[in-house]
């Protein structure tokens, strides 16, 4: 009798013990297909299954069968509008023409999105090919400027270019002939560049060699004049890049919430359209940016500059800690007028702090229109008057005279009601939405107006 107790309860211990570990089981397995799930709808959908990640287009339903073809669940994260409840839609899932009307007329693709910093949000909605960008609009932006070259890098394990003065003074000297082909002896260092180096760009699958200029002797990146047979003279007429860029992030690495909207809105037909302002700005280079959307501000929208309060001391940015304890900035943001000043505003896809990972900007460039249309020389407009892109610019003939051979760390604007040139004051630290970062638990995150190719931010020196 004792033993048979004592059987019964090793056994009751040993069913528990199983039902326990099929819980566990079940469990495990649950989070392994949630993971599935998540990796695969989150991460993985608006690339592999829309085919918009590796690519500038978009394919939208097609059949032989009808216009668009039957229901398929590829598309739903663009057309879920189309069947859906109380739309009076009519069709059948196996309908040849599902993504249409009653009429015939085929459904256009739609899509929503957000992104933000510092729990600042901007909203992005596309509808029947139209895109509207909705959010806090009161943002401070970095300023920098191309200087007519493309970064690119070599692929890890591949072969590359001797970092001599004398190999690298080759690359750089290289040039088409009129017949778009390079000298015989540059042949192989060239197809070395075609083969082996890229610039940044997330939708290749590409190993790049970050980091220090070389290793073991070998260059790990270059900077190429846009002229250079690598892009295949596509850039030979382009005209003088002499403008700045105003930018400022707005979304995390690989833009989660954005996606396929992003996507979308890049995939039309004015994407990459860009203005005669912008491409002052090389804002037409696709080897330096992944992809441009231009946008058309509201009418009352408006480009702000902080003008300070008429103190010499405390209107101007500290330069440094003792300066910042010193005084405190005194500021005055004022509406610019944009019938005197030019602007050209822009959603930008980039890579920053040279990681492969792009992010989001708004952007935009800006012309004191004041100035050019009286014949005088922009405040803005600036080129270094050495290199080989400043060489090719005096090959290809371009006038300079108007383009000023020193840059403007202080540029004017005229305000809205006032005639005369404001200086604009920029800020040493911190932006308007995140001052108060470690309050919120957070640390790193200054701008600091010292910008730069850092690399490993916070810690790299953008020189």
């Amino acid at each position: 009798w004792y033993q048979r107790r004592v059987r019964a309860r090793k056994e009751k211990r040993l069913i528990v013990a199983v039902v326990i570990l099929a819980v566990l089981l079940a469990l495990a397995l649950l989070l392994i297909v949630a993971g599935l799930v998540y990796y695969f709808v989150f991460e993985k959908s608006p690339g592999s299954t829309l085919g918009v990640y590796k690519s500038d287009t978009i394919t939208l339903p097609s059949s032989s069968e009808g216009i668009f073809g039957k229901y398929d669940e590829r598309w739903d994260p663009i057309m879920k509008h189309t069947g859906s409840c109380a739309t009076q839609h009519g069709r059948k899932k196996n309908d040849a023409n599902y993504y249409t009307s009653n009429s015939g007329i085929h459904h256009d693709p739609a899509a929503v999105g957000y992104m933000a910093t510092h729990s600042t949000h901007r909203f992005l909605a596309i509808h029947e090919h139209t895109a509207l960008v909705v959010g806090e609009g009161k943002h401070g932006v970095w300023r920098f400027q191309e200087n007519g070259f493309i970064r690119v890098y070599r692929g890890k394990g591949m072969e590359g270019i001797p970092n001599t003065d004398e190999d690298k003074e080759k690359v750089l000297a290289m040039e088409l002939d009129d017949n778009d082909k390079v000298k015989d002896d540059d042949r192989d260092m060239l197809e070395i560049l075609k083969n082996n180096y890229m610039h940044i760009d997330s939708n290749h699958e590409f190993k790049y060699a970050f980091g220090n200029e070389s290793e073991d002797g070998i260059l790990n990146w270059i900077d190429l004049p846009i002229y250079h047979p690598k892009f295949g003279g596509k850039y030979e007429d382009h005209v003088p890049i002499d403008l700045p860029v105003y930018y400022c992030q707005t979304s995390s690495p690989n833009y989660p919430h954005m996606g396929i909207a992003w996507h979308l809105m890049k995939a039309q037909h004015t994407a990459n359209k860009v203005g005669p302002l912008g491409k002052r700005a090389g804002m037409d280079i696709r080897e330096n940016f992944n992809d441009v959307v231009r946008l058309t501000q509201f009418p009352d929208a408006g480009v702000w500059a902080n003008v300070g309060q008429g103190n010499a001391k405390t209107d101007k940015m500290a330069k440094n800690v003792e300066e910042m304890k010193e005084y405190n900035q005194t500021l005055n943001y004022q509406r610019i007028d944009l019938e005197k000043m030019g602007v050209e505003v822009y959603l930008m896809e980039r890579a920053y702090h040279n990681k492969i990972e792009p992010y989001l900007f708004m952007t935009f460039v800006m012309l004191d229109k004041f100035n050019t249309e009286a014949n005088r020389k922009s405040v803005h407009s600036y080129i270094r008057r050495h290199g080989k892109y400043y060489e090719g610019l005096l090959k290809r003939g371009w006038d300079l005279d108007k383009v000023s051979d020193e840059p403007n760390y202080s540029p004017t604007v005229i305000l809205e009601n006032d005639t005369e040139e404001r200086e604009v004051y920029g800020l040493p630290t911190y932006g308007h939405h995140h001052m108060a970062r470690l309050a919120h638990g957070l640390t790193g995150g200054a701008c600091p107006s010292k910008g730069g190719d850092i690399a490993d931010y916070p810690w790299g020196n953008p020189g």
